[in-house]
């Protein structure tokens, strides 16, 4: 009876669980890296109010409100206790298990052929850059923290956790560039057109879920203070949807782009301020919209370089409208600062202010409200509605930063040029025929040489240009 007895538990034990889903059964086709992908950025889409206050709140440009917990006003006010909610890295340190385990497999994967090189060199290296942009994250607000790349799968694993040391600020840096730079996949989208990973879902095309490894490269090497490869890989962005997308092909007739969407500060009637295009139904190319599109739209795709939708349907949903409307808790709010700064401004017209605060926030009462957060939410408003869109990396974004990466460089002239009046205005002496402006843009797409004097190549631009670099 004992023999049989045991033979009977250990059949038991044996037995794969119903309502689980066993190691064994996960990581053996095509299909199953994918659902980890997906997976582990469904777990991302759960950090964005997280990150929206840990960067936004204790930054200049937004305060709290009325309706703040007293753990906000900590981060507000950068007196933060240990048992603050908010500023607890579980969170983000969940996602980076999962990307560690997700990797280790893509390994085993790749050894015993159940992916092809490219599948598993584009899955490997998207979540492996989505862990580096995780831990930069960790490193911007917590300065020195562990550094964990390996699995965690037994009890013996997470007690030698402990064990591990944290890493300054300048070492994990080093140690992010170290194992992001040599990936066998930094193209500017993570998934190409055709691969299983690209696809509509949910009113949602998911080509711009997955992180921008170029971006996040710029990233840590300008914290690196390598401004000359931050230059690169930022200018490997700004060059990466040229056709079709000429989004720095300047047109000095019509004042803007050709081809391209640039979303500008646009007046229905110059020099009269109440006629700014201050709704997403005025104009699809005001500067307002590129907020509230759908990543359907193809307008939206030229501005946005990384971008999580939220849906009605699945968690964790649209944590922007409690954040920030008056719909929701309405907690944080545009701060005074910035608010007076724009309207302190001037802007070309001889309009005296910043249009873009009246399209960054509106009025609800005496209360400021922002609106760049929650313009791409379901409609309407409200607390039932899930949907949005977490937007994260913009091309202006990338501009400013190749522009900053430039000027650190001792290039300045560059970095004036392009938060100016352009390229060509910026490096032409007088009278400059179209076609040459032309190859002088073709020529900074090409150069990889950000140093190049343009004064060596003078015998094949006609008139003589200035010193470019």
């Amino acid at each position: 009876m004992l023999v049989f007895s045991f033979v009977s538990c250990k059949k038991a034990l044996e037995t794969l669980p119903e309502d689980k889903l066993d190691k064994s059964m996960m990581y053996n086709t095509l299909a199953d890296a994918d659902a980890a992908v997906l997976g582990i950025y469904g777990q991302v889409a759960g950090l964005g109010e997280r990150y929206i206050l840990l960067n936004e709140l204790r930054a200049d440009l937004v305060d709290v409100t009325r309706n703040a917990d007293p753990w906000l006003q900590q981060i507000n006010n950068h007196e933060v206790t240990v048992d603050n909610p908010y500023t607890d890295p579980t969170a983000f340190y969940k996602v980076i298990f999962n990307c560690n385990d997700a990797l280790k497999n893509f390994k085993i994967m790749g050894d015993q052929g159940k992916l092809s090189q490219q599948e598993f060199a584009q899955r490997y290296s998207d979540i492996a850059v989505l862990r580096t942009w995780l831990y930069l994250q960790l490193g911007i607000h917590y300065g020195a923290v562990p550094y964990i790349t390996e699995a965690v799968e037994t009890v013996k694993d997470i007690a030698a956790l402990n064990n591990v040391p944290k890493k300054p600020f300048d070492q994990l840096i080093d140690q992010l560039i170290s194992d992001t730079k040599d990936l066998p996949y930094l193209e500017y989208f993570a998934y190409p057109v055709g691969t299983s990973l690209v696809f509509t879902v949910d009113g949602s095309k998911t080509d711009k879920i997955f992180i921008n490894k170029p971006h996040v490269l710029g990233e840590l090497y300008l914290w690196k203070g390598d401004y000359y490869q931050a230059a690169y890989w930022y200018k490997k962005i700004l060059s990466a949807m040229d056709e079709g997308a000429p989004r720095i092909e300047y047109d000095v007739n019509e004042n803007r782009i050709s081809g391209g969407w640039e979303f500008p500060v646009r007046y229905a009637r110059p020099q009269e301020g109440s006629s700014l295009f201050n709704s997403l139904t005025d104009d699809a190319n005001s500067w307002r919209s590129m907020f509230g599109l759908a990543n359907t739209v193809m307008a939206w795709s030229f501005e946005w370089n990384w971008s999580i939708p939220y849906s009605n349907s699945f968690a964790p949903g649209n944590p922007f409208v409690d954040l920030v409307s008056k719909t929701g808790s309405y907690k944080i709010k545009p701060s005074q600062k910035i608010m007076d700064y724009w309207n302190a401004q001037t802007n070309i017209a001889g309009i005296p202010w910043d249009g873009r605060g009246k399209l960054s926030y509106e009025m609800s009462g005496n209360d400021p409200v922002i609106t760049k957060l929650t313009d791409n939410a379901s409609a309407p408003l409200t607390l039932l509605n899930k949907g949005g869109q977490w937007n994260i990396f913009r091309a202006a974004q990338a501009h400013l930063r190749f522009a900053e990466a430039a000027n650190r460089d001792g290039h300045g002239r560059v970095a004036f040029a392009l938060l100016n009046s352009g390229i060509m205005n910026t490096f032409t002496m007088g009278p400059s025929p179209r076609a040459e402006a032309k190859y002088l843009l073709t020529f900074l797409n090409w150069s990889q040489k950000f140093r190049t004097r343009v004064l060596e190549q003078t015998e094949l631009i006609t008139p003589p240009l200035p010193l470019l670099l």
